[in-house]
């Protein structure tokens, strides 16, 4: 059975997550339409691809009007929905450490969980999607509620900092949930797999680059490349 495919992300467009851009125009390229929820645009358009992918994304809106208005009713769409315990506990978690969360983030995964499984009615047909989630952290905290949720599968990219940063306890649980995850360096790959004891789940997939984009010709002279990146 073909399944429709949700991308969870933090920001889009980031001129620092070019290669996320590449990855989605590819993916539309070979014929997917993907819904991409996104938390935030905060970056102006340098790119021209970013027009090709705007059409699949969906903005998740944490403005304290727009949860007031909306958290009540996603409560009781939850309660009759979704797995009630599963709920409960999130919600709960989620509450305990609000105040103490300058940003909120477990509250914000909570609702942004169920915002999504309702935008996209996962539960009446939970085994009709995939998740995939870019970087181990925020977005993959909402994929991982919507599993406890509703059972739908997820997969997660991840990428650098948000594998060194999240502790490991956190790390297991999410791979041991997830399908699978795929990352960009044999280094990540080895460290990932001595957390959760097995690379069974792991995928080791480079950031590919379309040479066609530098295909022009050039004179004879030697080439000086720079590349700017950061620490």
């Amino acid at each position: 059975m073909k399944q429709n495919l949700i991308i969870i992300m933090k920001s889009f467009p980031k001129l620092s997550e070019t290669f996320i851009l590449q990855e989605l125009k590819h993916m539309i390229d070979q014929g997917f339409s993907p819904v991409i929820y996104a938390y935030r645009s905060q970056e102006e358009i340098i790119h021209s691809d970013v027009l090709m992918v705007s059409p699949y994304v969906r903005y998740l809106s944490f403005s304290a009007k727009n949860i007031r208005k909306n958290l009540l009713p996603l409560l009781l769409f939850a309660y009759r929905k979704c797995n009630r315990k599963a709920v409960k506990n999130v919600f709960l978690q989620s509450m305990k450490t609000f105040r103490a969360d300058e940003d909120h983030i477990m509250f914000m995964c909570f609702y942004a969980a169920l915002w999504i499984i309702r935008d996209m009615r996962l539960d009446e047909a939970s085994d009709k999607f995939h998740i995939h989630t870019q970087f181990l952290d925020f977005p993959t905290l909402v994929a991982n509620n919507i599993k406890a949720f509703v059972g739908t599968d997820y997969s997660i990219s991840c990428h650098a900092k948000d594998i060194y940063l999240t502790d490991n306890d956190t790390c297991m649980k999410f791979i041991n949930d997830a399908k699978l995850l795929k990352t960009c360096t044999k280094f990540n790959v080895d460290h990932l797999a001595k957390i959760v004891g097995s690379a069974e789940k792991l995928r080791l997939i480079y950031h590919g680059i379309d040479t066609k984009f530098f295909s022009k010709e050039h004179s004879n002279k030697p080439l000086r490349l720079l590349s700017v990146a950061r620490l």
